[in-house]
């Protein structure tokens, strides 16, 4: 409080139009109100040494404004005094309110009727979407059969040490894993990291909970790597939420959540490739007698009858492919295959 009070005194005797203060820490809440007051810009920085995912571009260069769901976790940011998001790297704030864009920033701080003339901004910013294009899910289901040289026919789970070692000589990607004895200081939750600038990709194997998670964590930054994601990434760190499929950056960011989302994607194509997974299903409904009865071709509720039919499905496909039952339950969700109402009656329990 006192820094910006002091702040204040030096710029009214030059009498400045308008001051900015930067910090690597917290404003109080006390300061944070005197600087709407005085119309003050306040912009914290914020490190990437903790970011989940570094863009080549800072994110404080988008345009586009926080969403008002976002304005409160921001808020929060600027006063918190430990915080680690995941990706932003500044958080700003005029009397109208938080944001991550500078555009947006300036845009408030010096249009408004305080400002004077000369000062104002004439033309202000327009809205735009992300930089990371949108790939069909078809296309990246093709990309994942390419990748793996599937012929659809066999029911024997993907190679993916031989995929890596092929891919290795071919670009020269590095795969490095990493168990209890040479663990790096990365948090518990981390199971893998893609340092882009060294094409290598890290796994942590002392973090899984199973074989198939890291699995699904290999796939996910290969997804990555072969949709070439370094154009727009330096780093990508995948832990559970993204082997569960529960991505949910800190803020909404187009790029961020389409690239997390194809590389999934990708992740789930190349384990459980269409046309054998297509094949396996089909077996199943008929080896258990399962009919369909206008609900969809897989229906679970919570009748013990549906639950232990939808069970025996996931858990034999999962064993088929060696993934996680919940991957099994996302691909059957994308491929339109599941109708699940469990959620709708308070249970989703398998």
């Amino acid at each position: 409080m006192d820094d910006v009070e002091e702040f204040v005194s030096k710029y009214e005797q030059v009498e400045a139009h308008k001051g900015i203060i930067v910090s690597r820490g917290p404003f109080q809440k006390g300061a944070q109100t005197y600087a709407k007051n005085k119309n003050l810009g306040l912009i914290r920085y914020l490190a990437d040494d903790t970011h989940k995912w570094v863009l080549h571009r800072s994110t404080a260069a988008n345009v586009v404004s926080a969403k008002a769901t976002d304005r409160v976790e921001l808020g929060r940011i600027m006063s918190e005094e430990v915080c680690h998001p995941s990706v932003i790297d500044a958080v700003c704030e005029t009397a109208n309110g938080v944001t991550t864009s500078l555009w947006e920033f300036f845009d408030d701080l010096l249009d408004n009727p305080s400002s004077p003339e000369w000062l104002r901004i004439q033309n202000p910013i327009k809205q735009f979407g992300g930089v990371v294009p949108y790939i069909e899910a078809d296309e990246i289901e093709n990309l994942a059969t390419r990748t793996a040289a599937l012929d659809g026919g066999a029911l024997t789970p993907i190679d993916l040490d031989q995929l890596c070692s092929g891919e290795s000589q071919r670009s020269g990607l590095r795969i490095q894993r990493f168990t209890f004895e040479n663990l790096p200081n990365v948090l518990p939750s981390v199971l893998g990291r893609f340092r882009f600038d060294q094409n290598t990709i890290e796994l942590f194997d002392a973090h899984a909970q199973s074989k198939e998670q890291m699995r699904f964590t290999l796939a996910h930054e290969l997804g990555h790597h072969f949709l070439r994601h370094g154009k727009y990434l330096a780093l990508d760190i995948c832990d559970d939420d993204d082997v569960e499929d529960r991505i949910r950056p800190l803020i909404n960011l187009t790029d961020i959540s389409r690239l997390e989302w194809q590389a999934n994607h990708f992740a789930s194509c190349l384990l459980m490739a269409k046309r054998p997974f297509l094949r396996r299903f089909r077996q199943l409904l008929d080896e258990l007698n399962i009919k369909e009865k206008g609900h969809g071709v897989l229906y679970v509720d919570t009748q013990p009858c549906n639950q232990a039919s939808f069970g025996a499905i996931c858990s034999d496909l999962a064993r088929t492919f060696q993934v996680s039952f919940s991957a099994v339950n996302v691909r059957l969700n994308k491929l339109g295959l599941l109708n699940d109402q469990r959620a709708s009656s308070g249970s989703i329990s398998p």
